[in-house]
């Protein structure tokens, strides 16, 4: 059984998102990925950390953008 440990965030270009993760990398060692699409999210939102991850996207298209979905924790599903 592969390790878990990923946190997937969609809408983590956005306020609640950002924020969210910011949480994550102070106070975990998860690596982080943030699913956006950018529809009201920005990139200037992004937080710099080798530990974070921005992949622009849709949601419906989920399965196509994350390649080991058996590696993520959670999902908080804020897109």
């Amino acid at each position: 059984m592969p390790k878990k440990n990923i946190i997937l965030v969609t809408g983590g270009a956005g306020f609640v998102g950002t924020n969210l993760i910011r949480y994550f990398l102070r106070k975990t060692k998860y690596k982080i990925i943030s699913l956006d699409d950018y529809s009201s999210g920005k990139k200037s939102n992004h937080i710099r950390n080798s530990r974070a991850k921005y992949i622009k996207g849709k949601t419906a298209n989920i399965s196509n953008l994350i390649k080991n979905p058996s590696k993520i924790e959670s999902v908080f599903h804020f897109g």
